[in-house]
């Protein structure tokens, strides 16, 4: 009798996946991404760190400094710029979204905005573990 076969899951951690890009196109995320924290640099952020991205976009955490203390952390999303508008959308609709809730354990919505048709939306960061982090203690 033949065993059935199953397929098993895999992960291709983060800091790997550029691995799998072509050549140009791991240049271009990787001059982005450099880009991306120069620009967060210049608008006075410190320890800014690319902390996550996926399917729909980056996403970056920074510190603005404040007279004698570190700062809030804050968090930026960005869309990538090659997706369908509808889907660039929803970043629009999560920032409506975060605006209408108040609640100690939903981050604050700090400014969204569209520069040059790239859509940004910034807001506190969550204290806590991301979800990587609780899925690899899990």
């Amino acid at each position: 009798m033949e065993q059935e076969k199953h397929l098993q899951q895999f992960y291709i951690p983060e800091e790997q996946s550029i691995y799998l890009l072509s050549h140009d196109d791991a240049k271009k995320l990787k001059d982005w991404v450099a880009l991306c924290v120069a620009q967060l640099r210049q608008l006075g952020y410190r320890d800014v760190e690319l902390i996550g991205k996926g399917a729909y976009g980056f996403v970056f955490a920074g510190r603005f400094p404040g007279l004698d203390t570190p700062g809030p952390e804050h968090v930026f999303k960005f869309t990538r710029i090659n997706l369908p508008q509808h889907l660039q959308d929803r970043l629009e609709d999560e920032a409506f979204i975060l605006e209408q809730v108040h609640h100690p354990r939903v981050p604050r919505l700090i400014a969204f905005q569209r520069a040059n048709n790239q859509p940004i939306l910034v807001m506190e960061r969550a204290a806590g573990l991301n979800l990587e982090e609780v899925s690899l203690q899990e």
